[in-house]
């Protein structure tokens, strides 16, 4: 229930050596109009992953501005490393890759859609997924904006949340509007090489020889250049055994009733199958084989003939249908 809620922007997957009932997740929320400030506890999660303009994610137009009142995480959203701490504020976009590993945390999220923010910020260069140090001014100002609404909410009428909203999105527009210039190693040429280099693989996954080597001859640059790219996304091989994974997933989760794992595995390249579900098993928390039965299940449901009991289907969470509706 709560991944589903937040699918729209991320996907969960449990810790290592995690059990489902060590997992908590909960997501308070509430509407401000052109936005939502979310509060999220969590802990069992071993992470989040998105391949922004996926059929995982059914929105992808999304910016979140997250202060980590506890906790943090380490990963990279496109060719950004993230390291968040305690007390830092996070700008994520959803449209770019996402891959983190978290520590159980606590989380206020201001969630804005792509073109609200982007007409808010007074620059014309693309926002980046940044961290600003909660012992910064900035960060000081953000964390102390974010915490105050969240407090006021509950006495807040549907009028004054508007005002509220407008408050919130000023404060990031403006934060963001000062921090418009590439990190010091990502220069404009690597990031449109990477872009390049991403899209070719997401077109090719399924051919075999998918490889550095082949991707060195087809962009013509060296292997060292090459993994020096993907350095921030965790390496050119890892990006498309998880690219080959996500696949595996989305196909998974729609696949027909003649379809087997052992097709879609061998269809994305895996040609190992305990290694494939392994692999698999590690990224999601959950086995293929348990995506396959969601993803009929579901559609036994959307159909009238679902085999699950009455007490086991659950309509979408209100938060999910709020983010579908920015």
């Amino acid at each position: 229930m709560w991944s589903e809620s937040i699918s729209p922007i991320f996907r969960p997957f449990l810790a290592d050596h995690a059990k489902p009932e060590d997992f908590n997740g909960e997501t308070q929320a509430f509407m401000l109009g052109n936005s939502v400030l979310a509060s999220t506890s969590l802990s069992g999660v071993g992470g989040f992953h998105g391949k922004g303009s996926s059929p995982l994610h059914d929105h992808s137009e999304l910016f979140l501005a997250q202060l980590y009142v506890s906790g943090g995480f380490r990963g990279h959203n496109g060719a950004q490393s993230l390291v968040v701490t305690a007390g830092d504020i996070v700008i994520l976009d959803s449209t770019r890759p996402l891959s983190t590993k978290v520590e159980d945390s606590e989380v206020l999220s201001l969630v804005i859609p792509r073109q609200v923010l982007m007409s808010a910020v007074s620059t014309k260069r693309d926002v980046l997924p940044t961290v600003i140090p909660g012992k910064s001014p900035s960060g000081r100002i953000i964390a102390n904006a974010l915490k105050t609404a969240w407090q006021a909410l509950p006495e807040t009428s549907a009028d004054e949340s508007g005002a509220v909203d407008g408050l919130l999105l000023g404060a990031i527009a403006g934060l963001l509007g000062r921090h418009d210039r590439e990190p010091p190693d990502t220069t404009a040429t690597d990031r449109t090489a990477l872009d390049a280099i991403r899209a070719y693989i997401e077109r090719h996954l399924a051919d075999l020889d998918l490889a550095p080597e082949s991707l060195c001859r087809r962009f013509g640059c060296s292997r060292s250049t090459l993994y020096r790219l993907f350095a921030p996304v965790d390496g050119v091989a890892s990006y498309i055994r998880r690219a080959r994974l996500e696949r595996s997933y989305a196909e998974l989760l729609a696949a027909p009733s003649n379809t087997t794992v052992t097709d879609i595995a061998l269809r994305w390249g895996f040609g190992n199958f305990s290694h494939f579900c392994r692999l698999f098993r590690n990224t999601f928390g959950a086995t293929p084989g348990e995506v396959l039965e969601q993803g009929r299940a579901k559609r036994a449901e959307r159909s009238g003939n679902s085999a699950l009991p009455a007490h086991s289907r659950h309509r979408i969470p209100e938060y999910r249908w709020w983010i579908d509706q920015l």
